[in-house]
């Protein structure tokens, strides 16, 4: 028996044709390189944020120009697809010689100030922007509030400096200054050394009046932070160490506080 013997001639197909490729994807955050269309497209979500701003009251006028605040920059990035990704955080060592007026701040352990690094990513993980920051005890008006406070400011400047890098002309079509608020310098007095720390009898005072206001319901816990932020003071939390920690003056000035309240 003998296998059958199919007859047939085989053609090569294929060595002449072209490699075809697919177009390259544009690196426009409007997914175009058409500069009259990103204009176009750039003004409409420049008056799209316009509104959103305006409601929200996401800005704040400085020196008569309106700077846009951290969450405006967020949000002019949510609606273009670009985030603030954090790469780190770290405290600022303090200098020796320690700077005037923060001697007391260097005694109490607290940090001479923290810096952080953002980068401005695409939902593609495309890194487009991005931008270091610092905030540090030598700024008047950040002498004296506690490490976390500092720390959270030099994250807070740092997004919005990196989304500033891509998206800055949006906010300028907008009609806003580009520098994000808070970038912006504050006006404060020269830094002075605190008062002298607050003596046992005022702090058993002021904690006693503390109890007193809360049980008789002249005072609600979750108003007590925004009485201790009038004298300057800013605790993370409540308690006898928040109060050991005021000025003699600060004391006072809680006791005066505490005691005008009325049910």
């Amino acid at each position: 028996m003998t296998a059958d013997v199919l007859d047939g001639t085989a053609t090569e197909i294929g060595h002449d044709l072209e490699p075809v490729t697919a177009p390259a994807a544009s690196t426009s955050l409007f997914r175009t390189d058409d500069p009259v269309e990103i204009i176009e497209q750039a003004g409409r979500v420049a008056n799209a944020l316009k509104g959103v701003l305006t409601q929200q009251g996401l800005t704040k006028n400085i020196s008569g120009r309106a700077h846009v605040l951290v969450e405006g920059w967020t949000t002019l990035g949510s609606m273009l697809g670009v985030f603030a990704v954090k790469e780190w955080v770290r405290e600022v060592p303090w200098p020796d010689p320690v700077p005037d007026g923060l001697a007391q701040q260097h005694q109490r352990g607290l940090s001479f100030g923290y810096e952080a690094s953002f980068r401005a990513q695409r939902a593609d993980g495309a890194v487009i922007g991005g931008a270091e920051a610092e905030c540090k005890r030598t700024e008047g008006s950040w002498k004296g509030r506690d490490d976390y406070a500092l720390k959270s400011m030099a994250q807070t400047r740092a997004t919005s400096k990196a989304l500033r890098v891509p998206l800055g002309f949006i906010v300028t079509l907008a009609g806003y200054e580009a520098t994000p608020e808070p970038e912006m310098p504050t006006q404060t007095s020269p830094a002075t050394e605190p008062g002298p720390p607050i003596g046992a009898d005022t702090a058993t005072l002021v904690i006693a009046a503390i109890g007193d206001a809360l049980t008789e319901n002249r005072v609600a816990p979750d108003a007590l932070p925004a009485m201790f932020a009038t004298v300057g003071a800013h605790p993370a939390a409540i308690n006898a160490q928040a109060v050991n920690n005021l000025t003699e003056d600060q004391g006072q000035q809680l006791l005066t506080a505490l005691g005008a309240l009325t049910v």
